[in-house]
């Protein structure tokens, strides 16, 4: 047998309707009147049960995946961020020290400049 799991609880109003139908027309046999049917319990083959587990368990893996699938995106996202962020950062130093370094050039030189002045004049 062939069941499509899920579709047996879809249609739950489907369902109850036919059983309203089949036990009105059995027991209007017998010269009762249904007038309200209520299913508290179902008892179902146990393929349905074993259907209705494997669609479930493969609904679970399927979802498991995407979530899975999803983490992985966001965590090959960070990391190519986060390297992006380290190559501007080292960057950023880089372009620091060689703005100090010619600074430090700069300074040096002129109090190179300054002394040669100084001994200079006093010659």
């Amino acid at each position: 047998m062939n069941f499509a799991a899920f579709d047996f609880f879809r249609d739950r109003k489907g369902m109850g309707d036919a059983v309203f139908q089949k036990t009105s027309e059995n027991l209007i046999k017998l010269g009762f009147t249904v007038v309200d049917v209520t299913i508290f319990n179902l008892d179902i083959p146990d393929i349905f049960q074993a259907a209705i587990k494997k669609t479930q368990v493969v609904r679970q893996q399927q979802e498991k995946y995407n979530y899975t699938k999803a983490i992985e995106e966001i965590k090959g996202t960070t990391r190519l961020r986060e390297e992006s962020l380290s190559q501007e950062i080292k960057l950023s130093e880089s372009r620091a020290n060689a703005n100090a370094t010619l600074i430090l050039s700069a300074a040096i030189a002129s109090s190179m400049q300054v002394a040669l002045d100084i001994e200079k004049t006093m010659l």
